[in-house]
């Protein structure tokens, strides 16, 4: 991997990472926006979709593409802190909540075309193999950063 590369496989892998671990159970504020007004279900699709990316996947990836794809995980994560953001005291809440929930929307489809070719086959297959898999332990195996170079025969 060139150099330049290297500096922005490290900028995307730390975008993709931030809305991995990023803790979806503060986005409720049930204590503030109540059932009605709060974002939890409407994100987690989306940083389930970035937990399933594999960074090192990624290291092969074009510098291009790598930029691309850190601009996506960047701008999501802003989408997220504009939910943290948001205060039920603005003019007309409600809609504003709607305009939040298409831009997740639109994201989610948009990472979807992004990140497809970096999410391991078996998670593309994971509702197929679910349900003709009787043990769903079996389907909860990760490996290791290590093991996946050893699959890809990069040792």
């Amino acid at each position: 991997m060139l150099t330049k590369s290297k500096g922005i496989y490290s900028d995307t892998k730390e975008s993709i990472e931030k809305i991995q671990n990023f803790d979806v159970e503060i986005l409720p504020r049930d204590s503030e926006l109540c059932d009605h007004l709060n974002f939890h279900d409407s994100v987690q699709e989306l940083i389930e979709l970035y937990q399933k990316v594999s960074v090192v996947a990624l290291e092969d990836c074009p510098a291009d593409s790598l930029v691309t794809i850190q601009k996506n995980a960047d701008d999501n994560y802003h989408l997220f802190q504009e939910m943290l953001n948001f205060d039920l005291e603005q003019n007309n809440p409600s809609e504003a909540r709607i305009t939040l929930l298409n831009q997740v929307s639109s994201a989610y489809e948009l990472a979807c075309l992004d990140l497809r070719q970096y999410i391991p086959e078996a998670q593309h297959n994971r509702r197929f193999t679910d349900a003709q898999t009787s043990s769903s332990d079996a389907l909860d195996v990760e490996i290791t950063e290590q093991e996946y170079r050893a699959l890809l025969g990069d040792n």
